[in-house]
């Protein structure tokens, strides 16, 4: 029997600095739009309803909700004559008072999807949707890239440890707490931050940066690493001792997964699914204060890397994607 054919478009909002609208053969849309369901929309609304409406999809994927694509497909969806799969992404604005009547609506548009998709069971997302939503909720967690090229760990200074985090800059992701932690470390380290993005944050980070360096003596290192490739910073994943994750809001961190598949141990805060990570992986640990993060990189001790016997990687996880698309006719 012949393989089906796959064919993708993808709907974004527009940018100036994309130069095609076609990337590895997927096509894609762009609207003009910004905004959400509570703060309000900006821009080519209706026309981007309209596409939805008379769309020939055999599927429409909405991936997150609380951002204009999601929410601007409540109102229509039952004018959009194609099956449709939700992938909520956790559900952040959940508990916050200004989302009371969105999550109202959804409740009662939630059994108009023909599949919902959920990192975890353990998360907000799954325990809301659960409620209301009449048919099985499909569990497929994320997962991680894994460095392919072997590189043989040299440390100038063995005493050195190496902590590595990686994230977008943004206060929600905490980078601060690092830094602050570094200053009551009792042992040198080297800190590397990998970012895709630069703001106002990022200057204030650099500034705490360079004063704690002073104030230590250069017993804390800090390196900013910006705009990397995804083969550059797998590479990180190898050469550092431990990765350490400090955000305040998460569902399912693509990061803690990449630590994982790459057996690099990691100390993360208690967001999103990572407890289940932890159990899953054995090469993690949660922190529940800021004394205890320090506590716990004061006594990470260099090991082996653990072979993992649970699969972090895509190629699982694509599989039962394929499976759920073909399921859904």
């Amino acid at each position: 029997m012949p393989k089906k054919k796959i064919e993708i478009e993808v709907v974004s909002s527009y940018d100036p600095n994309r130069k095609s609208k076609y990337i590895d053969g997927i096509k894609i849309n762009e609207f003009k739009i910004s905004g959400n369901f509570v703060k309000g929309y900006f821009g080519e609304t209706r026309k981007y309803q309209d596409f939805l409406m008379r769309s020939k999809f055999d599927i429409v994927l909405f991936y997150a909700a609380q951002q204009w694509s999601f929410d601007l497909a409540l109102p229509i969806l039952e004018k959009i004559k194609t099956k449709k799969i939700f992938i909520p992404c956790g559900f952040s604005k959940l508990k916050h008072p200004l989302y009371i009547l969105y999550f109202l609506l959804l409740k009662f548009k939630i059994n108009q999807f023909d599949k919902i998709v959920c990192f975890s069971r353990h998360y907000q997302d799954y325990q809301f949707i659960s409620k209301f939503y009449k048919k099985t909720i499909t569990i497929i967690p994320n997962a991680g890239i894994k460095c392919k090229i072997k590189i043989k760990q040299k440390s100038k200074n063995k005493k050195i440890l190496k902590i590595l985090n990686v994230a977008k800059m943004s206060y929600s992701k905490n980078h601060i707490y690092i830094i602050l932690a570094a200053f009551f470390l009792k042992r040198p380290v080297e800190i590397n931050f990998l970012f895709n993005n630069k703001n106002l944050y990022y200057y204030l980070m650099f500034f705490l940066s360079k004063q704690l360096t002073n104030i230590t003596n250069k017993r804390v290192t800090i390196n900013f690493h910006y705009n990397l490739n995804p083969q550059q910073i797998s590479k990180f994943y190898i050469t550092n001792d431990v990765f350490v994750f400090t955000s305040l809001v998460e569902c399912s961190p693509l990061v803690i997964y990449d630590s994982a598949i790459n057996s690099l141990p990691f100390i993360s805060s208690r967001v999103g699914n990572v407890e289940e990570v932890v159990n899953q992986s054995r090469t993690g640990m949660i922190y529940n204060s800021f004394f205890h993060l320090v506590k716990l990189i004061n006594n990470f001790k260099r090991k082996g890397r653990v072979c993992q016997k649970y699969n972090f990687g895509w190629d699982v996880q694509l599989k039962k994607y394929k499976k759920l698309f073909l399921s859904t006719f």
